[in-house]
């Protein structure tokens, strides 16, 4: 939606895209001069050669090379029309210093581009100034191969299948040819042995180098052979809606047209997954740069000691980036779903799957998608925010996940992972007090359909011709209570008119109002009151840190799970019970069943749901009835093996 809001307002010209909208933080000078944590939606402006006006060769790969520049908008504030409240905007760039800077071109991009040759006998198109002038511009980077011999024209030529490159006179002995221009393309070819994300997001830096725009891809190593592991579809949990090209038939043509799809961010079977690397991209010279973040990650140790030259420590990285490394949302849904069991620490309550966490659906796509729930397979992402964590006296970035009680709808507990400075990978449970009935997402979307006048003014406009577009449904601790944000927008044309913000709804355990702002809904739930009220505070009476995390869950030790206390004892300080190979493949095979048995609910077979319980159970008595009487488990009077 913010998206196609850039597009309108910021693309400026028919062969620029915003293909994706990004999430970061930036410390933003505030009126009292203090530098105040700022968080920002971000897009790049990048180029589309598919959309020129004309399609000729020297279009598409000499005139037309770079994008240009990126928009930013507030994530909490709109304007009073509605609309995001831009703070990086327009060509040239305006907007927050911290967002503007010098050298915005963009000459490789999440879209991945065509080769272009720089350097030719010809200038390049830049941007169209306010007059409608075209600025012209000339690659100075280091970016690209030398083709001005004709040896090289010969062999880029054969690569490319283009036979101007020994024809045209556009090439000079100064002339480079980019190509390999997709962030993650040129990741895979330097560490083709990576693990990418589905999210490279451009980050900016204005210090030093004129200022540029860099691209940061979270890269992971994964395994199937951790011993005493949950192996687990990396496909099935990192499934992202992703934009592609799609060959499509018109007349006697075929075109190429994008496509939302959806993709897995991370492939394959694994029971290993760390997050060792961050990949940075310079998006005007393509410089590839890969740092370790975990330097006990023997498979990335294996790497870096084959390919010394290839990784640089975390340290090293410039403080200006690591300002902008956060905590990846792939392995991040991974190590959420794991946490659904691994939460328990009652070995008991844990083979018989009692008091096991569900992470939520997401309604509000659903009612976007005018489907219903049972239809519906995408769970509600963990999104990140500024938070203020128990114990803090600022509010940081933070990526939260919720969770509910299996087969309940109410709010059971939270998984936050930190992001900022030294507490970067640092992750934090927390549940709500049992006996406390806290909303959860889907008991929010229901109040805003049959309560009041919200419900009323809802119906109008379904029945008029707009269209009511849900936004992102979020958590918000304000004071001492948790409060659920749900904006709405409103669309009045599908065909043309930009979505606008027209409500935000706010709802506790007691009531739900709505005001045309944050601001205003916050004033009509707490009145007068409402100035002196903390917003982004977590409240250890609302939400208890009584959990612990599985060590093996934390991102210090990867997403393996073994002994879930992470200390090899019970919960009251005694050793643990040695558990066998033969048992823990039971345990896994049980674990399985359960997963497969939810995805059959999730399409509404009820029938393959209770048949894959039945088997999921017989597997845990079975393990039941391996423990002896000290709780061994090793099964068929072999000696219990130990861990590694």
């Amino acid at each position: 939606m913010l998206q196609q809001n850039f597009e309108q307002q910021q693309q400026l010209r028919q062969f620029y895209q915003f293909r994706n909208v990004d999430v970061d933080r930036y410390q933003v000078e505030s009126d009292q001069g203090a530098n105040k944590l700022r968080q920002v939606m971000l897009s790049a402006r990048e180029l589309n050669v598919r959309d020129l006006p004309e399609q000729t060769w020297e279009n598409r790969h000499v005139a037309f090379t770079h994008g240009y520049g990126l928009v930013a908008a507030d994530v909490n504030s709109a304007t009073t029309s509605g609309d995001p409240r831009l703070v990086a905007q327009d060509m040239p760039m305006t907007g927050l210093s911290q967002l503007v800077i010098d050298n915005p071109r963009l000459y490789y991009g999440e879209q991945g581009l065509p080769y272009s040759i720089v350097g030719a006998a010809r200038d390049e198109f830049d941007f169209p100034d306010a007059a409608g002038e075209q600025r012209q511009y000339r690659y100075d980077g280091t970016g690209g191969v030398p083709v001005g011999s004709w040896d090289n024209r010969l062999a880029f030529g054969l690569r490319f299948g283009q036979i101007n490159f020994l024809l045209s006179d556009l090439i000079t002995s100064e002339s480079r040819v980019l190509f390999e221009r997709g962030v993650r393309d040129r990741v895979e070819r330097v560490a083709p042995f990576l693990q990418l994300d589905h999210d490279p997001y451009p980050v900016v830096t204005n210090e030093g180098e004129n200022g540029r725009v860099k691209w940061i891809v979270d890269a992971y190593t994964t395994s199937n052979m951790m011993p005493y592991s949950q192996q687990v579809d990396l496909g099935r949990l990192t499934l992202a809606e992703q934009r592609e090209l799609e060959a499509v038939q018109v007349g006697d043509q075929i075109q190429l047209r994008e496509t939302v799809v959806q993709r897995p961010g991370i492939e394959g079977q694994a029971n290993y997954l760390r997050n060792s690397v961050k990949v940075v991209v310079d998006a005007y010279t393509g410089k590839v740069e890969l740092y370790v973040t975990d330097e006990y990650d023997p498979i990335i140790n294996a790497w870096r000691r084959l390919f010394p030259d290839v990784f640089a420590d975390i340290d090293d990285a410039p403080q200006r980036l690591q300002r902008h490394f956060r905590y990846p949302e792939d392995g991040f849904r991974v190590q959420s779903a794991m946490f659904e069991r691994y939460h328990v620490r009652d070995a008991g309550a844990f083979y018989q799957g009692e008091d096991e966490w569900v992470i939520p659906r997401d309604a509000a796509f659903d009612l976007n998608q005018n489907q219903e729930r049972s239809q519906s397979s995408r769970p509600l992402r963990p999104h990140y925010q500024l938070l203020r964590l128990p114990g803090q006296d600022s509010r940081e970035f933070s990526l939260v996940q919720q969770f509910l009680p299996r087969q309940r709808p109410n709010l059971a507990g939270m998984l936050i992972a930190r992001n900022d400075g030294e507490n970067l990978g640092e992750m934090m449970a927390f549940s709500v007090p049992r006996g406390d009935q806290t909303l959860g997402p889907e008991q929010l979307l229901a109040r805003l359909d049959r309560e009041g006048p919200l419900a009323n003014l809802i119906g109008v406009w379904n029945q008029s011709n707009a269209d009511v577009v849900y936004g992102n449904t979020i958590i918000v601790p304000v004071g001492p209570s948790l409060v659920y944000a749900q904006p709405l927008f409103l669309q009045p044309d599908a065909s043309a008119a930009l979505p606008q913000l027209s409500v935000v709804a706010l709802s506790d355990a007691e009531q739900l109002v709505w005001s045309t702002s944050l601001g205003g809904a916050l004033r009509q739930l707490y009145g007068d009151a409402a100035a002196d009220i903390q917003v982004g505070g977590l409240d250890p009476a609302v939400l208890r840190e009584d959990l612990d995390i599985p060590e093996q869950l934390r991102e210090d030790s990867g997403s393996d799970v073994t002994d879930p206390d992470g200390d090899g004892g019970g919960q009251d300080g005694t050793p643990a019970p040695q558990v066998g190979g033969e048992v823990m493949d039971l345990i896994n095979q049980a674990a399985s069943l359960l997963d497969q048995a939810d995805q059959a609910l999730a399409e509404g077979n009820l029938g393959e749901y209770q048949r894959l319980n039945r088997e999921a159970t017989q597997l845990l008595r079975e393990v039941d009835s391996r423990f002896d009487g000290d709780g061994s488990g090793a099964g068929d009077g072999e000696p219990a093996e130990a861990g590694s």
